[in-house]
């Protein structure tokens, strides 16, 4: 399932080139993309209501999923912060 995701935001990321490619003017392409991210947003939106739900039912808090992720994420970027200053040179 994991892989299948990752394949789904590799082909947004696709799909944001192609309209970059096929747009004739800045415009038109800014309109475009801008019209895309607003659809995934929102998508993102109802997709994340209806994960908190499936969670309420388990008896499972999402705000506690979500605080667990950001720690992760940030003892990630501290991790990379110190790699990255010790073979700094």
């Amino acid at each position: 399932m994991r892989d299948e995701l990752e394949d789904t935001l590799i082909e947004m990321c696709n799909q944001l080139m192609k309209l970059e490619d096929s747009a004739l003017q800045t415009e038109e392409y800014l309109e475009a993309k801008k019209f895309f991210l607003v659809g995934v947003i929102r998508q993102v939106d109802v997709e994340l209501q209806i994960l908190n739900m499936e969670y309420d039912v388990l008896g499972v808090s999402l705000a506690e999923e979500l605080e667990e992720l950001a720690l992760f994420e940030r003892s990630r970027e501290a991790y990379d912060d110190v790699m990255g200053s010790m073979f700094k040179h």
